[in-house]
């Protein structure tokens, strides 16, 4: 622990932290004497830590109400230069430089309308939408129930992660909704076949009704390949 110093100068107030030195701060009822060394100590303990000795604005020690002179801090020696030198790392960083969001939309997408993106990107992450087991060129629901449902939305999502020079693999979150969630362990048995290593995270849930009356849809994030 410290004793807090306030230091009030142009570059607005600052605080310091003088160790403790084995005594607890100087109460009110002591001698001026004894004050006086207490505040002398802590003048000279700034002076070499702070390189603040002598110069204009005012330093006011914890139960006292005497002032010391001092202004600088290590803030335009130290801090000032930190603290720009920080700003300057995010502001100019590839990974924040780089947060544009590219909206991914297919012709077939385009030339029907869809009032949706099949896909966004931001800095190196594919966020896609929730997709359907539909044929792209019409958007009509392929018929065979959820297991062809799920290997028309396996078929539409690589065709767009190989859009952004990605693949399945590289799909690291799923969101499942099911149109009746007793098909369930259906669904697993065609899903884990896409994915016969490492698993995606995902979550798996029933829906009261689904676009199209689909049997299934599935939304998923990626990692964009490299060029």
């Amino acid at each position: 622990r410290g004793e807090e110093v306030f230091w009030t100068g142009l570059d607005g107030i600052g605080r310091l932290l003088i160790p403790r030195v084995g005594i607890e701060p100087p109460p009110r009822h002591i001698s001026q004497s004894v004050r006086g060394a207490i505040i002398a100590a802590s003048r000279k303990w700034a002076a070499q830590h702070y390189n603040c000795a002598g110069q204009s604005g005012a330093m006011t020690i914890p139960h006292t109400s005497v002032t010391l002179a001092g202004h600088n801090l290590a803030w335009k020696t130290t801090m000032r230069p930190l603290l720009l030198l920080i700003l300057t790392w995010l502001f100019t960083s590839p990974v924040l430089a780089d947060q544009h969001v590219q909206h991914i939309v297919s012709d077939q997408t385009a030339a029907l309308s869809l009032p949706f993106s099949d896909g966004v990107q931001v800095s190196n992450i594919i966020f896609m939408s929730g997709t359907l087991g539909v044929t792209p060129a019409d958007f009509k629901l392929v018929s065979g129930g959820i297991t062809a449902e799920t290997h028309q939305i396996f078929a539409n999502m690589k065709a767009l992660l190989a859009s952004q020079n990605a693949s399945l693999s590289d799909i690291f979150k799923c969101t499942v909704m099911m149109r009746d969630i007793a098909e369930w362990p259906k669904f697993n048995e065609i899903y884990v076949t896409y994915f016969p290593g490492d698993k995606p995270a995902r979550s798996a849930f029933g829906a009261n009704g689904l676009a199209l009356g689909a049997a299934v849809e599935m939304e998923c994030w990626a990692t964009a390949g490299s060029d």
